[in-house]
C-alpha cells in the first residue's frame, strides 16, 4: 500500500481513499462516546469472564489449528512450484512467506479472539439478565425481564413471562 513511482496513480489514491475513509469512522466512535441509546447500552463486554474467554479461547485454538495446517500445505506446494520452476532465492522467499504468513495468522487469532468476545455476549447477557431475575423474583419482587435485540435465548423471555404468572397466581 505504498505508493511507488511504477505503479497506477489510481490505485494509490484509493488506497489513501479507504485509510481516509477508516480513519474517519475510527474518529466518529472515539468522538461520541454515546453512540449507543442508554437502554440497549452494555456496562461491560465481559459479563461472565470466566465462561466468555474460555469459548474465545476454544475460538482462537480452532483459528490457530486451521493455520497451521493451511500453513504446512501453502509452504509445502510453494517449495515444490518453486523447485520445479528453478525459483533463485528459494529460502529467502519461503522465509518471507512464513513471515508474512505467521504475521496474518496472529492477527486472524486475535481477530476472532475479539469475535469471540462479541459473539459471547450475545448468550451471556441473556443468561446473567435471566439469573438476576430469578434473584429478583425470590427476593419477593415483580421484576420485568427481556432480552435485546441481537440476544439468543429469547424463549427466556416466555419463561420468565411463565414464572411470574405462576408467582402472582398463588
Amino acid at each position: 500500500f505504498i505508493p511507488l513511482f511504477n505503479e497506477s496513480v489510481f490505485y494509490n489514491v484509493a488506497d489513501l481513499l479507504q485509510w481516509f475513509g477508516g480513519g474517519l469512522i475510527i474518529f466518529y466512535l472515539i468522538k461520541d462516546e454515546n453512540i449507543w441509546f442508554d437502554e440497549n447500552k452494555r456496562g461491560s463486554y465481559l459479563i461472565r469472564p470466566k465462561e466468555q474467554l474460555r469459548f474465545c479461547f476454544k475460538l482462537s485454538l480452532v483459528s490457530i489449528c486451521c493455520s497451521l495446517l493451511l500453513g504446512i500445505f501453502c509452504y509445502t506446494f510453494l517449495k515444490i512450484l518453486f523447485i520445479e520452476l528453478n525459483i533463485e532465492n528459494l529460502e529467502q522467499t519461503l522465509n518471507l512467506f512464513i513471515l508474512a504468513f505467521l504475521f496474518l495468522s496472529i492477527f486472524f487469532t486475535s481477530v476472532v479472539f475479539v469475535a469471540g468476545i462479541f459473539l459471547s455476549l450475545q448468550y451471556s447477557g441473556p443468561v446473567y439478565a435471566f439469573e438476576r431475575f430469578i434473584g429478583q423474583v425470590i427476593e419477593g419482587k415483580k421484576p420485568f425481564f427481556k432480552t435485546r435485540e441481537g440476544d439468543n435465548f429469547k424463549s427466556l423471555e416466555k419463561t420468565a413471562h411463565k414464572i411470574l404468572n405462576f408467582i402472582t397466581s398463588k
